[in-house]
């Protein structure tokens, strides 16, 4: 069955409900019509763990397929991240991605600046001003995830801590 057949009022896959905020129900119908235009077959609740209904992550999906683009998109460029922070403050950074995946917010300064220049996290301090912020795990005050998939990988890789993780850890962190 097709994305675009879903009920999107199903649950998420791991007993979790579609989004009941009026907006980000808005975000994740639109997704699930995306991933059904792309003819994606992943579920659409992963996707949505994963991707946060970013467009360009779904057609990247389409492109390369799920596992790829979690090892070519995320793995790579979390990897390439966490062995610069490696270098400059040496191998225990650790407790730092702890921090990180616990709140961004007070993670360690120099691993918020690489994540920034990686762009695996944005700042977005001020701008619940302009626009509702999500209530979301990868999201805090000052900084979020720049899609849920790098939460979700900074998250098994801590956990472990090891940079040996798969795409498939990824993928079976938010099912």
């Amino acid at each position: 069955m097709r994305a675009s057949e879903r009920r999107s009022d199903k649950p998420l896959g791991g007993g979790l409900e579609p989004p009941r905020d009026a907006g980000r129900r808005a975000r994740y119908e639109a997704m699930v019509e995306l991933a059904g235009e792309l003819e994606l077959q992943e579920d659409p609740g992963i996707l949505w763990r994963l991707t946060g209904g970013n467009p360009r992550a779904l057609i990247t999906i389409k492109r390369r397929g799920l596992e790829r683009w979690v090892q070519e998109e995320i793995l790579d460029s979390t990897w390439r991240t966490l062995r610069e922070a490696m270098r400059r403050r040496g191998e225990n950074i650790w407790e730092s991605l702890e921090k990180a995946v616990e709140d961004l917010d007070e993670a360690d300064v120099e691993l918020q600046e690489l994540m920034l220049e990686n762009n695996m996290a944005i700042y977005i301090a001020g701008s619940d001003r302009i626009s509702r912020v999500p209530d979301e795990e990868w999201v805090r005050r000052r900084y979020a995830y720049q899609i849920p998939v790098y939460y979700h990988a900074m998250k098994v890789i801590s956990a472990r801590r090891s940079l040996e993780v798969t795409p498939q850890d990824v993928i079976r962190e938010v099912e």
